[in-house]
């Protein structure tokens, strides 16, 4: 029953390399998964960024308006020769 063997034989090794492709496939949907966990945090990141940049926007103009100001109050001051 050479036939036989050989038919035995082969089955052993596509049930083998189907295992080895399920566990594969097992294994890369985990890294997507990782992937697109990643790119979220990333996301979540360049949003605090921007939010953060906008706040020092928001500061410098205060400052720079701080600085007018007490400037033209130093001005004023001298003007009226205090």
């Amino acid at each position: 029953m050479p036939g036989y063997t050989k038919v035995v034989a082969d089955f052993e090794v596509f049930s083998h390399s189907y295992h080895k492709a399920r566990s594969d496939l097992a294994s890369l949907s985990i890294d997507c998964k990782n992937i697109k966990e990643t790119g979220e945090r990333f996301r979540e990141s360049a949003r605090a960024l921007r939010l953060a940049a906008d706040k020092v926007d928001v500061a410098i103009s205060q400052l720079q308006k701080a600085d007018l100001v007490a400037m033209a109050r130093m001005l004023m001051g001298a003007s009226l020769g205090r």
